[in-house]
């Protein structure tokens, strides 16, 4: 019975984890973003011959690493707004929606989160609240196992077992539909299409790959 225990609360865990680690890393999908050198207003670009410019950038949920955001100059040079086409970056690190494109572009190496309503695509608010659904089912369930490591006698219930095992199969479901969901959020996404390329679309992913493959040279 030990065995058991310990075998079935590692593996329950171990997909908690995994599920709570897709809702909060930015590591779903990895491309670059490149604007041009004018946009940049860097003299050493345009010296070395360089018209573009690019960063890494990742892609995630509702997490986004590295994304321009509009600079318009007002009446004093010295004072500048920011702003975005899609999203800008306030000083709590979200990432919301804003006015019109501005002329100057700063690449802001640091991360961002899309409030929910700002999530860029509807199929990405639904994969969120499913992986959400689902951890939180998986949590339970751990500190349930974990728990009944004291009085083992309650996993050798068969209520108790099939009560268990229906709730690791609803969370696995949750899981497998959030996977499913989240390819149909690049159509027609701003986002995606920012570090993926024109070419991405619902399963195409264009220049990006998913984090831990190779991206391919377009």
């Amino acid at each position: 019975m030990w065995i058991f225990w310990i075998t079935w609360s590692l593996l329950t865990c171990t997909s908690a984890l995994l599920c709570l680690t897709g809702c909060v890393v930015p590591a779903w999908l990895k491309g670059s973003v490149h604007v041009s050198a004018q946009s940049l207003q860097t003299e050493l670009l345009l010296d070395l011959g360089m018209n573009t410019y690019g960063m890494s950038s990742r892609l995630g949920l509702y997490r986004r690493c590295v994304y321009p955001v509009y600079v318009q100059a007002g009446p004093d040079p010295r004072a500048v707004t920011t702003s975005s086409s899609r999203a800008k970056a306030s000083g709590s690190g979200r990432v919301q929606n804003s006015g019109p494109r501005a002329d100057l572009i700063h690449l802001r190496s640091t991360c961002g989160h899309y409030e929910f309503a700002l999530i860029p695509h509807t199929a990405w608010r639904i994969g969120l609240t499913l992986l959400v659904l689902s951890s939180i089912i998986l949590v339970f369930l751990s500190f349930f196992l974990l728990l009944s490591g004291c009085y083992l006698t309650v996993l050798s219930l068969v209520r108790v077992q099939r009560t268990c095992q229906v709730l690791l199969l609803i969370a696995g479901t949750l899981a497998f539909l959030c996977c499913g969901i989240y390819p149909l959020g690049w159509n027609q996404n701003s986002e995606v299409q920012q570090i993926c390329g024109q070419s991405s679309s619902s399963f195409r992913l264009g220049k990006c790959c998913t984090t831990h493959t190779k991206r391919k040279n377009p």
